[in-house]
């Protein structure tokens, strides 16, 4: 459901006659943002600081410059769109009998739709730690099952229910990570680039051996200090790798390399795995993507991935891009830049 301005309408507005001189209620408006204009009590129109920026003249009633009408029950997304097309950001709303009723604020909308996306990242946490608890509670019915001996038709059956739970373990930590993003901080430190690509290897070892694929790595000759959120970028290059093992084939090869430059340094991640559809490469960074697929061995994913390492690297003024072809693989590229601070004295 599409929601309305219904309730953001103010229906009290301070009124000013029409022939008040402009200069004496310069202040007033400012502080009102907008004033309805009267004559013989009779509503003649709203004027507000873009009418006089606009349109200056002696008296209110010439100043005013005719602005869109909006109705209580347009929505918040079309009435945002007329304030831009027409610049102003109080409009006049009014029945479907033509009567003003009041009138619509741009910060009375942002306010409310902050205080929406509030309420919409609460439920996403609460009902996100629920699963968390039966989720686990699977998971250990699932391994004591596991233990007791079972035929291989059940034991194959057991390791499915073992990968269902990774993958929705793997939904809701992303989704998690999603919503808190948009109001975490970045932690910076001083990180050492072929130390830190070095520890991004371990976590993904195992996934790089269940398919026999080969990771080589090319870094630096000499030491390059920056400066990045070791967490965060930790799980940009654990989303790229693991996303890079997922769609190679068995006994294939990852490269992972560095470059640096005078005041940035780009990582690749190359594979040689099934590529990516190019109808599916507009959609590979968006939310909730509709290029999730599954990989090479079945494995699931949450669509969440890709959306949150796009992120993450911009919230460190970096880039990401990439370049696939079917068939042939997929190649993806971070580029972040230096800080003076970083250097070594």
């Amino acid at each position: 459901m599409k929601t309305t301005i219904h309730q953001l309408v103010r229906k009290e507005l301070p009124l000013i006659d029409a022939y008040t001189e402009t200069d004496t209620i310069k202040d007033y408006l400012i502080n009102s943002k907008a004033l309805l204009v009267v004559t013989q009590q009779k509503p003649i129109g709203l004027l507000t600081t873009t009418d006089l920026a606009k349109n200056h003249q002696p008296v209110l009633a010439d100043a005013l410059v005719p602005k869109p009408f909006v109705q209580a029950g347009y929505t918040v997304a079309e009435v945002m769109q007329i304030m831009k097309l027409s610049g102003f950001t109080v409009l006049p709303v009014q029945d479907e009998n033509g009567n003003l009723t009041g009138a619509i604020y741009i910060e009375d909308i942002v306010q409310y739709l902050y205080q929406q996306n509030e309420k919409q990242q609460a439920v996403v946490q609460t009902m996100a730690h629920d699963l968390k608890s039966p989720l686990a509670n699977i998971s250990s019915i699932n391994e004591m099952l596991k233990l007791e001996g079972t035929t291989p038709e059940n034991q194959e059956l057991l390791n499915y229910v073992s990968q269902s739970v990774d993958l929705a373990r793997e939904i809701i930590n992303d989704l998690l990570l999603s919503e808190k993003l948009e109001t975490d901080d970045i932690i910076f430190t001083r990180l050492e680039l072929n130390e830190f690509i070095r520890s991004c290897i371990p976590p993904v070892q195992g996934l790089l051996s269940g398919k026999m694929i080969t990771l080589e790595t090319q870094m630096l000759t000499a030491p390059c200090y920056f400066m990045g959120d070791k967490v965060k970028l930790h799980r940009v290059m654990h989303n790229l790798l693991s996303n890079a093992i997922k769609f190679s084939n068995y006994q294939s090869t990852i490269r992972l390399s560095c470059f640096a430059a005078s005041d940035n340094f780009t990582i690749h991640i190359t594979d040689e795995g099934v590529g990516i559809p190019e109808n599916l490469q507009p959609h590979v960074f968006d939310k909730f993507s509709k290029a999730q697929r599954r990989g090479t061995a079945g494995e699931g994913s949450t669509g969440l991935g890709m959306y949150i390492t796009r992120e993450i690297v911009k919230m460190h003024r970096g880039d990401i891009w990439f370049k696939s072809e079917e068939r042939v693989g997929s190649a993806f590229y971070i580029r972040l830049p230096f800080h003076p601070f970083a250097m070594p004295l």
